[in-house]
């Protein structure tokens, strides 16, 4: 009888296998199948926080930033990330982060938030008078900040990490904090390589925004 019930779970194992080599056949085998990790965490939620935002407010979306060593990343990756958000939160009222940026040089703060972008970091978080500037100019007082954090090689996959948080501008507090994280290779190409940053971004980005409390 456990002899019967092991042939019968390898040969469903078998199966699974098969069936996944055959999608990704059907995909283009010279592209390979992308196995992507979701590694997405949530670390921070103020106690009692709403699941929609207030009557009449908007979540004003910044464009990503990063260290000098992955500004080349940040176009392509602030891309990924929108769409990512437009797909996971359509309904919601937010605002686009080119339309963010461009409030915030129409109000000539564009410095400010240069330096507010170059200056932060995780233990060196914005201070609240240039949230609030910012978060005026912008017209909403939530703001979610999002830091490109880290895109290497980590035992032969590729790794991306974003960190985001959720500030109200007004009070100059945190609300809630998540990492977005994909680490993935590419099979049926031997031996196994790393995924594209691609793919991995945007494993990275719909956990991230797949946390976010609205």
């Amino acid at each position: 009888m456990l002899d019967r019930l092991l042939k019968s779970e390898l040969k469903m194992k078998r199966v699974v296998l098969v069936s996944g080599i055959v999608a990704c056949l059907a995909g283009g085998l010279a592209a390979g199948c992308a196995t992507i990790d979701n590694l997405s965490t949530e670390s921070y939620r103020k106690l009692g926080l709403p699941s929609r935002l207030p009557e009449g407010e908007s979540l004003g979306l910044l464009p990503l930033f990063g260290r000098v060593s992955l500004r080349e990343y940040l176009p392509g990756a602030d891309v990924i990330f929108l769409e990512s958000f437009q797909h996971e939160r359509g309904g919601r009222t937010w605002i686009d982060p080119q339309e963010s940026l461009r409030r915030i040089r129409e109000a000539g703060l564009e410095t400010l938030y240069q330096d507010l972008a170059r200056g932060y970091s995780i233990d060196h978080p914005p201070l609240q008078e240039p949230l609030q500037q910012i978060g005026k100019a912008v017209g909403t007082r939530y703001l979610l900040l999002t830091e490109l954090e880290q895109i290497e090689l980590t035992e032969g996959a590729t790794q991306v990490r974003l960190h985001g948080r959720l500030w109200d501008a007004e009070k100059g507090e945190i609300l809630w904090e998540g990492v977005g994280e994909g680490r993935g290779y590419v099979v049926l190409i031997f031996p196994w390589v790393p995924s594209s940053f691609e793919k991995t971004m945007a494993t990275a980005s719909n956990g991230l925004v797949h946390r976010l409390p609205f």
